[in-house]
């Protein structure tokens, strides 16, 4: 019988967020901050799977970690008004074999 072992790494994905009226926009990596620090983010990353597939990790799944934003309150009454969803990073699966 093949057993595994399985592992999980968090990857949050920096982002900006401007609200302008009622409207949410989120900038992805490509045009986060300066150009330097989002080619640094990428590299981090890669460098981060890398390591993993070298320890003999396999990547098996992967899901998007979503945040609640934009909560507040309308101006008529102190209820929550409606909020965006965005994807807050990334939850990586990894599965390895035991010898």
């Amino acid at each position: 019988m093949t057993r595994y072992e399985y592992r999980t790494h968090y990857e949050p994905l920096p982002y900006q967020q401007e609200t302008i009226g009622r409207l949410m926009f989120k900038q992805s990596r490509e045009n986060f901050g300066a150009p330097e620090a989002a080619a640094f983010a990428l590299r981090s990353q890669q460098q981060v799977l890398a390591t993993f597939g070298e320890e003999g990790w396999e990547l098996v799944s992967t899901e998007p970690v979503w945040k609640t934003v934009g909560l507040a309150g309308n101006h008529q009454t102190d209820q929550p008004g409606n909020g965006n969803t965005i994807v807050d990073g990334y939850l990586f699966f990894f599965k390895k074999q035991l010898p």
